[in-house]
């Protein structure tokens, strides 16, 4: 099955405010997410749970031929983060859909309370 698509927002120099909890993507620990990955983009990630929940962010690629553990985050409670930017050498791969160089995020089980919303420059 497909992994769950997280929308992707450009901002530029002229872009509006963009409200931080529009068109957020609820954790699918079943089909996992992924997102377009130019190198630049920004991961926001927020906590709606009374504890602190993780994710990964997959590291398909090696560097100097060694692979490179995921990357494990932890988001506290009622708390919201920002991570990457994502090097493509690194962290981009191709989903399923074979739709371009997407980073590809992991979810555990029961972690649905974890929200993801993207942003590019």
């Amino acid at each position: 099955m497909a992994r769950v698509n997280i929308p992707v927002t450009l901002l530029t120099d002229d872009s509006p405010f963009v409200d931080p909890s529009a068109s957020e993507v609820t954790a699918d620990p079943t089909n996992d997410h992924s997102f377009l990955n130019n190198g630049r983009t920004i991961l926001q990630v927020r906590n709606t749970a009374g504890s602190s929940k993780t994710f990964d962010v997959v590291t398909p690629n090696t560097v100097d031929g060694l692979a490179v553990s995921d990357r494990t985050v932890t988001v506290a409670a009622g708390k919201t983060v920002y991570v990457g930017p994502f090097p493509r050498s690194i962290y981009s791969g191709t989903d399923q859909d074979n739709s371009g160089e997407r980073c590809l995020v992991n979810v555990p089980a029961a972690e649905t309370d974890l929200r993801f919303k993207a942003y590019r420059i």
